[in-house]
């Protein structure tokens, strides 16, 4: 199983303890501890500097006593406490200092038999990640997650204003590389157009002008089909599309031209597929609770052919030297050796008003 409970503030919450998938009505709640799983935010950062910002904040006196409180302190530390009875853990997480409207996504991961969690908070605007594993995890009911998911059974709501999402699974999930794309996404190979979902490791891509390279990893990771992750759809014939795309928002798209060169003083650039949200150029995707993204791994972030457009493969430039984040990541099988060239990858990524001014130059 994985994610049971979805609250985006946007739409209904949804939950049900054997996953979003399941059919079938939910079955009566009860106290069984999630001995593996993950509690999910994302939020706008606010001015902390001045109070407290509260992420969520869940507690139930009842039966001793229960609490998950997720907080950016005035000093700029995240704070994570999770009480059950007389149980607690508290851990500080410090961050760098956090413009206003900052997009952040924050995982607390726990597995009670490993007697391992972690706490990870990345900047979705900024691509940067902090990351801190500690033992003896307090893990948490499915009743718990429940009532904070669909706003029961407590006082107040648990999710707090400028929290965009809430999410449950019962899993340890992979945290970073979330920039994918549909597993029936066209990528170019040695033998022409393939879903990306049936390449594997060893299978020769077309790159920049048509050379070839090897796939050293396809990685895939199920997430809320919802907050930041909802998909959107790149609509044909934007950027030389030949089929409509399906991708993560994060998902960038490259553009080379004089247009580029001018405006922005570089050869290519790149666009994240967020930015062209709301211009007549994509549409978001409604449809399951969860979606499934892929992304290719090779030597060096480059350039593919994904349905016809320029693509820019996964960057895991965060994860080298940090062997105990990328653990944590969909990329825990693979060695440092494999990733140690996106060390140094660079490029210039415009932001939603530099996608607007690139695309009125590109219809004047």
């Amino acid at each position: 199983m994985s994610w049971i409970g979805i609250n985006d503030t946007k739409r209904l919450p949804s939950f049900h303890p054997s996953g979003l998938t399941a059919s079938g009505s939910a079955p009566a709640l009860d106290d069984t501890v999630l001995m593996r799983g993950t509690v999910l935010l994302e939020a706008e950062v606010q001015d902390y500097r001045a109070e407290p910002q509260t992420l969520l904040s869940y507690w139930l006196w009842d039966e001793g006593g229960r609490e998950l409180l997720v907080r950016i302190e005035r000093n700029g530390t995240l704070l994570l406490k999770v009480m059950q009875g007389d149980t607690i853990t508290a851990v500080g997480l410090p961050l760098p200092v956090m413009e206003m409207q900052t997009r952040i996504r924050v995982s607390y991961s726990w597995d009670v038999p490993a007697r391992i969690a972690s706490l990870t908070v990345e900047n979705l605007d900024t691509h940067k990640t902090c990351h801190k594993v500690f033992p003896d995890p307090v893990p948490f009911a499915v009743a718990d997650a429940a009532r904070a998911v669909l706003g029961i059974g407590t006082e107040w709501p648990a999710v707090q204003e400028n929290t965009t999402l809430l999410a449950f699974s019962d899993a340890f999930e992979p945290v970073t590389c979330g920039d994918g794309m549909a597993g029936n996404a066209l990528v170019a190979t040695e033998f022409g157009p393939r879903p990306i979902s049936s390449l594997r490791k060893g299978d020769l891509v077309r790159v920049g002008e048509g050379g070839l390279a090897p796939v050293r990893a396809i990685v895939a990771r199920e997430v809320p089909n919802a907050g930041w992750f909802a998909p959107v759809t790149l609509l044909r014939p934007l950027f030389d599309l030949k089929e409509d795309l399906t991708c993560a928002p994060e998902l960038s798209v490259v553009f080379s031209g004089s247009e580029a060169e001018y405006l922005f003083g570089a050869g290519s650039v790149l666009i994240p597929a967020r930015s062209l949200r709301n211009m007549g150029t994509s549409r978001r995707v409604s449809s399951a609770s969860v979606v499934r993204y892929y992304q290719i791994l090779l030597d060096i972030p480059q350039t593919v052919q994904v349905n016809g457009a320029a693509v820019r493969t996964l960057d895991a430039g965060e994860l080298v030297g940090r062997p105990a984040l990328r653990a944590t990541t969909p990329l825990a099988g693979v060695s440092e050796a494999a990733i140690v060239g996106h060390s140094h990858a660079q490029a210039v990524t415009l932001s939603t008003f530099e996608t607007q001014t690139l695309l009125a130059a590109l219809t004047s």
